[in-house]
């Protein structure tokens, strides 16, 4: 009884480990794709859970790039939504 028990805690601390992971792989994916816009991600931070990422703090245009800050921060948007591993993009 007490190894089926222990076997189970096994079992959850490796999928939490295997979930921390894909979580890790995820975030560095998508502070790749925000590499690609004009954007000055400096004061991001980034969180996601179970497919929900959420951005906390504030995005600033890149000098020279003003004009364009409100299209390269929806297509951003677009990017993210689109990528397999995020389900949700909540803005904070």
């Amino acid at each position: 009884m007490e190894a089926n028990k222990h076997l189970a805690q096994k079992s959850l601390a490796a999928k939490s480990i295997e979930e921390k992971l894909k979580n890790n792989r995820t975030l560095r994916d998508v502070r790749r794709e925000m590499g690609k816009f004009c954007l000055d991600c400096t004061k991001i931070t980034l969180s996601i859970r179970r497919g929900t990422l959420t951005i906390f703090g504030k995005f600033a245009p890149l000098s020279g790039n003003e004009s364009i800050f409100s299209d390269e921060l929806k297509a951003l948007t677009r990017a993210l939504q689109g990528m397999a591993e995020v389900d949700k993009v909540i803005f904070q």
